[in-house]
């Protein structure tokens, strides 16, 4: 990857035209120097490493020392058993890692296709592979964007969702940079590749995906204590009793050394290791068939004591509709209804909040507006004075009110927000709108809950 980045940082440019586009001279430069559109860096963990991981632990060193004694004592078939315990535990950690390295090196967010080049002054078709760095490309509506890539000629819609998480079309003109991965929604463009290979931004972000980082797992910390343990006990007890039995017994060496692998064989937890295997192994079956990828065996723990999964919601778990869920009253003087669609209607926005308050406070008596201030990020509230001199304003409760007046429902307020709901505040002032400053003796008239809609297939 440092190789492959090093040369499209310092390879010569070409400036090809959108109507000729890169000659077969520069297009077999681009080949010879590895400058096409394919990253054969492997992130994912060796078919070799996973062999030697699961095969070179100290457990299987105490069972192979054994083996290798029974083997020196002619002993019976039997007496090798627990040899496929041994076996079992190697094939089930062995097979599950294949099968998640197989999965990971599939992993790609660009989908294999065809895309027009422009080269030799020809319109070709050629699969996403074979892009090379500076190839002029027509992109249109519905095609995924192949490589990271500026707009020479053309204004386009984008569906960044994949990469940002935000559902809503983004426009870009020329010189504007699309984003592999990326989906045209609308209009037509000639590009010029721009990166090419491992050095695409969404290649950048799956091969930290695909990083292989050995998990810490309290259960196999503690089975490598309880070997450690083990070990330091078993040597001078096996020690012992085999001297015990030639020379207590007069027994001769291979009758003891079988007698004392008994012993041994007994001491190793080697059943406890093939129950924990199986048990996760089960687990992470289940996990496989809900399409969820497990890198290693003992992930399946740390996935056990997660206690807090943070999702970003907004265009990814949500369609990004709002809608009114409840609407608390502290003052029954007042008309909800009427107030309310008054001061949407009067405000004149757009936004998904808006729509879900027409929605759900609809009303026939629509109230004339003196004056109006719309929404804004900074002051994180709406505010209107009706014609009758009230001013009634919408918005975040703490930017609302006052400090005192806040404080009388502030407990109700966190109560909503820490379930997630989005909370709106209705509020009254006696005062009207003068010069565009906004009262600050406002008095609560009602809380407006807000959900946030889920999209169905989450």
């Amino acid at each position: 990857m440092k190789k492959n980045q090093y040369k499209q940082n310092y390879t010569e440019r070409y400036n090809p035209e959108i109507n000729s586009g890169l000659s077969d001279a520069q297009i077999n430069e681009r080949i010879a120097n590895n400058l096409v559109n394919t990253s054969v860096k492997k992130h994912s963990k060796s078919y070799a490493k996973i062999f030697i991981d699961n095969f070179c632990t100290f457990f299987n060193f105490l069972g192979l020392i054994v083996a290798i004694a029974l083997i020196f004592a002619k002993a019976e078939i039997q007496q090798f058993f627990f040899v496929l315990i041994y076996l079992a535990n190697i094939l089930i950690g062995i097979i599950l890692e294949i099968r998640a390295k197989r999965c990971i090196d599939k992993l790609s967010l660009i989908t294999e296709s065809m895309v027009t080049a422009v080269r030799n002054g020809k319109e070709i078709k050629i699969t996403y592979k074979d892009i090379v760095l500076d190839d002029i490309l027509l992109l249109k509506l519905g095609m995924q964007i192949p490589t990271d890539c500026i707009i020479m000629q053309g204004e386009v819609e984008v569906n960044e969702a994949m990469l940002t998480g935000e559902s809503v079309p983004v426009r870009k003109k020329s010189g504007d940079v699309l984003f592999a991965g990326s989906f045209i929604v609308s209009g037509n463009a000639y590009v010029k590749a721009d990166c090419v290979g491992a050095e695409n931004y969404i290649e950048k972000l799956t091969a930290k995906a695909k990083v292989y980082k050995k998990p810490y797992s309290e259960i196999m910390s503690t089975l490598k204590l309880l070997i450690k343990v083990v070990s330091i006990v078993i040597i001078p007890i096996a020690v012992a009793f085999m001297l015990k039995s030639i020379l207590g017994h007069n027994i001769i060496l291979t009758e003891a050394i079988k007698k004392t692998v008994t012993v041994v064989i007994g001491m190793i937890p080697s059943g406890m290791f093939l129950l924990t295997s199986v048990a996760l192994a089960v687990g992470v079956i289940k996990l496989f068939k809900h399409n969820t990828l497990v890198q290693d065996l003992y992930s399946l723990e740390i996935l056990a004591r997660v206690d807090t999964i943070c999702f970003d919601k907004t265009g990814t778990l949500t369609s990004g509709n709002m809608s009114v869920s409840k609407y608390l009253p502290f003052d029954k003087n007042y008309n909800e209804n009427d107030i309310i669609y008054s001061i949407a209607t009067a405000l004149k926005a757009e936004n998904s909040t808006e729509k879900a308050l027409l929605q759900y406070f609809k009303s026939d008596n629509i109230m004339q507006v003196e004056t109006a201030i719309p929404f804004n990020s900074t002051r994180k509230l709406s505010a209107v004075t009706f014609k009758n001199g009230e001013t009634f304003s919408l918005g975040a409760p703490e930017f609302v009110l006052n400090k005192q007046e806040y404080s009388k429902i502030e407990k109700i307020v966190l109560k909503h927000t820490e379930k997630g709901e989005r909370v709106l505040l209705l509020a009254n002032s006696s005062s009207p709108i003068v010069n565009s400053e906004i009262p600050t003796n406002f008095k609560p008239v009602g809380l407006i809950l807000i959900e946030d809609e889920i999209r169905e297939n989450v």
